[in-house]
């Protein structure tokens, strides 16, 4: 299964052998976000691997430097080995939307953009 409805976002990892895919259709609960990572071999064409239901309301997601994790903003800021889908952490889990997530070269360093009601906050 690629995606319930439209794709939502597609990125590439690092090292540009895997594209990843996010979803936007409608949950059962009438959500507008699937909730679907799908991990692409580029090379190939074929289905790696993918999250399902995993995250919070996909907002946005980008992978690590190294390539070996996913930062996804939603209404936290998750990070997952997307390999072996184990979620490593989650940050700043509230009702704000986190969004447009970056990452220092290093690995060392990220900021994200959290909408809140009265405003855009930029946290790092």
């Amino acid at each position: 299964v690629a995606h319930n409805r439209l794709v939502k976002m597609v990125f590439f990892s690092p090292d540009g052998k895997v594209l990843a895919s996010a979803g936007m259709g409608r949950t059962s609960d009438d959500k507008l976000n699937d909730k679907l990572i799908n991990f692409w071999d580029v090379q190939t064409g074929s289905k790696i691997s993918g999250l399902t239901g995993e995250t919070d309301g996909l907002e946005s997601a980008i992978f690590t430097p190294d390539g070996k994790n996913l930062i996804i903003g939603s209404y936290s800021l998750e990070i997952w080995d997307w390999k072996s889908k184990f979620k490593i952490d989650t940050f700043q889990k509230n009702r704000d939307f986190i969004i447009s997530p970056t990452i220092s070269t290093t690995g060392k360093f990220f900021s994200y953009l959290k909408l809140e009601e009265s405003g855009n906050d930029l946290t790092y």
